[in-house]
């Protein structure tokens, strides 16, 4: 299994989870919520937080020592020392803390051996001074272009501080995001670009572009459910306790469906039934099946 395959299996099934991924000496961890990644560790020295702020110039070296010599002096981590003496801007602190999960991820893409760990329930057992947000959607497709770079030998393969850093500001625009997206659906990740596309929808509703590819991404993945799941009578089961539902992260639709499979209900006429458009509820259902609260 790659850890590209852990990523996505991540994505899938929104657990909260510790992964662990180790190449000596080297060892990266990233924690992991519903789908995002909320914090990223590691034991590289190229990953010191003080190092890539100061080769940002986001911090001089006068103030980077002074608050080095206050964490030594206290134990109080190097980030909260920065931002109690408005050394940092927060914004711009956590930018470029994600900046550098981006980073550690297009690096354990790249490796051809190592190790993981994955502790599912688990978040972190230490305080987070600064909490970052990243979807993992976007982490993988990160990872996925610095391979292909890396790959091809081009000098852009290097994930220099200099270079990552300067990047961090930006967020990623609409134009980048349908183009993932449609990346991912020409790769045939439809269910992966169709998550993509519907943020990007719900953010920017007027996109032409956007509108239009997600109705492409739908409509090839009705066609796909629809012959696979339709072409014979299935009646679905939930695999989680129903009292359990409620605490589980799902969105409305999933919530709504899988709060209607009783076990006796086949999926046709679970999907006739439903106040959901056609092509969303067989999509909700599979991605239900995909992270192991239904099965079909």
């Amino acid at each position: 299994m790659s850890i590209e395959d852990i990523f996505l299996w991540l994505q899938r099934s929104q657990l909260r989870a510790t992964l662990t991924v180790e190449r000596a000496p080297v060892a990266r961890i990233f924690i992991v919520d519903a789908g995002v990644i909320n914090r990223a560790t590691s034991n590289d020295s190229q990953d010191d937080i003080g190092e890539l702020l100061l080769g940002a110039g986001l911090l001089d070296g006068a103030s980077l020592d002074e608050a080095r010599k206050v964490q030594v002096d206290t134990g109080v981590p190097l980030i909260r020392i920065l931002t109690m003496v408005d050394k940092v801007d927060e914004a711009r602190l956590r930018s470029v803390l994600e900046e550098r999960a981006l980073a550690a991820i297009g690096d354990v893409f790249t490796w051809e051996d190592g190790t993981f760990a994955v502790e599912t329930g688990k978040a972190s057992g230490e305080a987070v001074e600064i909490q970052i947000a990243l979807p993992l959607e976007r982490c993988i497709e990160a990872g996925r272009r610095h391979l292909q770079d890396f790959q091809s030998g081009g000098a852009e393969a290097e994930w220099a501080s200099e270079s990552l850093i300067s990047a961090v500001v930006a967020e990623p625009s609409v134009d980048d995001d349908i183009e993932a997206a449609r990346r991912m659906f020409a790769d045939g990740r439809g269910l992966d670009a169709l998550d993509i596309i519907e943020k990007v929808c719900e953010n920017h509703p007027d996109s032409e572009a956007a509108g239009e590819l997600r109705a492409s991404i739908e409509r090839a993945l009705f066609a796909e459910l629809s012959q696979r799941l339709l072409s014979e009578f299935r009646i679905p089961k939930l695999l989680v306790d129903r009292d359990d539902l409620a605490s589980l992260p799902l969105s409305e639709h999933e919530r709504y469906l899988a709060t209607r499979v009783d076990n006796r209900w086949d999926l046709l006429s679970l999907l006739r039934v439903s106040p959901m458009r056609e092509v969303e509820a067989l999509i909700t259902f599979q991605r239900l099946a995909d992270r192991g609260i239904i099965s079909l």
